[in-house]
């Protein structure tokens, strides 16, 4: 396994955060969706828990495509008021 590239880091609650990355395990090209803590609080240094998903990289638009999917039926039922990303809004 190679060395992930990490894209960002989403926070979750005041402990955990979403962490992205893309990564490569033997011949196959992967994205990370994972849950990342802290390894310890000196350091803060977050390492990926098991809760997650990695995808074939391959894979990444049609994730991409599902998620912005998602968005207008969660705001249809009024789940998603706000957001805190750059250009979303109500």
């Amino acid at each position: 396994m190679s060395t992930p590239v990490v894209i960002t880091t989403i926070p979750k609650n005041s402990r955990e955060q979403v962490g992205v990355a893309l990564d490569h395990y033997g011949s196959t090209d992967l994205v990370d969706v994972h849950i990342v803590t802290p390894l310890t609080t000196e350091t803060g240094t977050l390492v990926p828990t098991k809760k997650g998903v990695s995808l074939r990289l391959e894979l990444l638009l049609d994730l991409i495509k599902e998620l912005q999917d998602a968005e207008p039926e969660a705001r249809r039922r009024g789940l998603l008021m706000r957001s805190t990303v750059i250009g979303w809004g109500p």
